[in-house]
């Protein structure tokens, strides 16, 4: 297990220049503007590079040679929700720190901001659970194959987004997360509780699906 998270430590750190460049410069727009959003895009970026991951696994035969070590499916399936969480984490931490940074710019004066570390936190999670949807039918058919369902699935969520930024500002749905904590946190405890579930039934359910693929 230790040498399959060592695998994916060399993958990124190979090919993750250009999406650390991103983050950075988000990270930099997040603080200027105040908006802890900003951070949503290079999150959801990050969120699919296990796919991309799993992608360059198949072109170059890894999953065969993996067969052939002391390790199992399950473990090969484990290390990219793993990668995952651990982006999770990063991305709750880079969001924190920025959010923290632009109170201090302004003096602490305004803490309003502070109060949106937590939904942010909520809402990181909730989109981890949606981008966990796809990952079964990776593992099930394959990156190629099931590059037409990512298509669909990418299609959707993004329609979905364009309708949300239709809705309002930037500033309105900061201002929505902020009513949402005041007065419905229940609502965003329990789309947590259900993202959380989905995650946990899509590492189960691609751990089935890998087990039991002929490579």
């Amino acid at each position: 297990m230790k040498g399959l998270l060592l695998k994916e430590f060399y993958f990124y750190k190979a090919n993750g220049v250009f999406y650390l460049i991103l983050i950075v410069l988000f990270a930099i727009c997040a603080i200027g503007s105040g908006n802890p959003f900003m951070m949503t895009m290079p999150m959801l970026i990050s969120y699919l590079l296990p796919s991309s991951n799993l992608a360059y696994d198949e072109k170059s035969k890894w999953a065969q040679y993996c067969d052939a070590l002391p390790v199992t499916r399950v473990q090969f399936v484990s290390v990219k929700y793993i990668t995952m969480i651990v982006f999770y984490v990063f991305f709750c931490i880079l969001t924190a720190v920025s959010i923290i940074i632009n109170a201090a710019i302004g003096g602490f004066k305004d803490l309003t901001g502070l109060k949106l570390i937590l939904p942010c936190f909520a809402l990181y999670l909730i989109l981890l659970g949606v981008i966990s949807i796809i990952m079964p039918f990776l593992f099930k058919l394959g990156v190629e194959k099931g590059r037409f369902m990512f298509m669909v699935f990418g299609g959707l969520c993004g329609g979905l987004g364009a309708m949300g930024v239709s809705f309002g500002t930037e500033k309105g749905v900061t201002e929505t997360l902020g009513n949402i904590t005041a007065s419905g946190a229940w609502i965003m405890a329990a789309a947590v509780a259900v993202s959380l579930l989905i995650f946990a039934g899509s590492w189960a359910l691609s751990g089935v699906f890998y087990r039991g693929r002929e490579l």
